[in-house]
């Protein structure tokens, strides 16, 4: 897990470096966005506060967009969740929210 906290910041970094020096380089900018997105869509990783204050500095709506629909995923599965529990019996009954829990 190191080495992708590692990574992501990296990846932050290098935008931030290429969004304060210049535009020459928009392509590679909107390169490193699309993968830093797509990266953090695939493995449903949300960043830390350190790196979305560094995100929001940037102004990178499309990024700031995934990672709310990232969290809003989080919470909708956890809101089924809660609801599958509360109208389950008890630990005796046969569906499956209590080993959704664990």
């Amino acid at each position: 897990m190191a080495s992708t906290n590692v990574e992501i910041f990296d990846v932050i970094c290098e935008l931030i470096l290429m969004k304060e020096k210049s535009k020459e380089d928009e392509e590679h900018v909107r390169g490193l966005e699309k993968t830093l997105i797509e990266y953090l869509d695939e493995n449903k990783i949300v960043l830390g506060c350190e790196h979305f204050e560094a995100i929001r500095h940037l102004n990178i709506d499309r990024l700031i967009e995934s990672q709310l629909k990232i969290i809003d995923n989080y919470i909708e599965e956890n809101n089924k969740l809660i609801e599958a529990m509360k109208t389950c019996s008890g630990e005796d009954c046969s569906c499956s929210c209590h080993s959704l829990n664990q």
